[in-house]
């Protein structure tokens, strides 16, 4: 048959990545490619593969290409009935009876099939958090979602994983145990499992000792809220790099401050602190912040102070009442 002639051209996976062999699509191919090892006594390329199987030719070896990069080149339940498809038909007008070994590989396909679905949308996250609001972040319109913004600038982060298959965006935020009434409203008011808060301890160096420091702590994996919160702001390494966000209507920025100062205010004074200095200037610059942005060393790095002054301050406490009791004192104005 001429698919099964042999051609050099768009070979198989070279040996020195054998570890993309674990990649379920890789399995399954190679299952199929053994098959008509076994049947016509040749190798059959990518190519050829590709082709028989209903695809362009170059289907396979650019689905190759991209585990390597460690994407998770995954074949599509509408392309795994296909193939699924035209090996029944193949297999049935050759008189010939599918192996145990591939038919092995189709059904493990099958079952990984809709574990893909979860590990791949956001659905995996609705395994452990089945009411989460993942659209609560798409657009800060308000009081409450602009608050939790602002403590997300704070607290919150978002780092970027990678498994076998893929890379993904994890949530997460932490927060000091005497503020525990905080993160359970976090949690209440996101829609996630209270069941994955937990505590943890962190070594920190003060004054040239080190002391363990315990928060509590909460993270998921999301990729709707996690693509929202990046386009709000909250970006991976975000320390020194945040930037005063685009809100609107502008009363929106007094409880995103509000959220960023109970992240990172200092109790009984205006003053908030931030590793990244062009979003003070952007404050200064969107409220007329007369005050001077000032510098710190500290044991945990260089940092960057700006007391906002106690009209734009007690403002911000005017604008949302659910915010951290602790913070919650009011200064004297002039």
């Amino acid at each position: 048959m001429e698919f099964f002639r042999p051609n050099r051209t768009g070979g198989r996976p070279r040996s020195e990545n054998r570890d993309i062999f674990s990649n379920p699509s890789v399995i399954l191919i190679e299952a199929i490619r053994k098959e008509f090892k076994n049947i016509h006594e040749i190798e059959i390329n990518n190519d050829k593969l590709s082709q028989f199987l209903g695809f362009n030719e170059n289907y396979i070896t650019k689905k190759y290409h991209y585990i390597r990069k460690g994407k998770q080149g995954y074949i599509t339940p509408e392309k795994y009935d296909q193939i699924k498809g035209i090996l029944s038909v193949y297999f049935s007008e050759i008189s010939h009876i599918m192996s145990k070994e591939l038919i092995e590989a189709l059904e493990q396909y099958e079952d990984f099939l809709p574990k893909h679905f979860l590990i791949r949308s956001s659905n995996r996250s609705k395994l452990y958090h089945p009411n989460l609001r993942e659209e609560f972040f798409e657009t800060i319109d308000t009081n409450e979602k602009a608050y939790w913004l602002g403590f997300m600038y704070a607290d919150g982060y978002i780092v970027e994983e990678f498994d076998k298959y893929r890379s993904y965006y994890r949530i997460g935020l932490k927060i000091k145990i005497e503020d525990e009434e905080l993160i359970d409203r976090f949690i209440r008011t996101l829609g996630l499992n209270p069941d994955y808060k937990h505590r943890y301890k962190e070594l920190q160096e003060i004054e040239g000792k080190l002391y363990e420091v315990e928060y509590f702590r909460i993270h998921f994996a999301n990729q709707v809220m996690a693509r929202d919160l990046i386009s709000n702001g909250v970006i991976p390494k975000k320390s020194k790099k945040i930037r005063l966000p685009c809100l609107n209507p502008c009363e929106l920025y007094l409880p995103f401050l509000l959220g960023c100062f109970d992240g990172d205010g200092e109790e009984g004074t205006s003053r908030l602190w931030s590793g990244s200095r062009k979003f003070f200037e952007d404050i200064k610059n969107k409220f007329d912040v007369p005050n001077e942005i000032q510098y710190r060393e500290s044991n945990l790095g260089s940092t960057w102070g700006l007391s906002l002054g106690p009209k734009l301050f007690n403002a911000m406490l005017d604008s949302y009442k659910e915010s951290m009791p602790r913070k919650r004192k009011r200064l004297m104005e002039r």
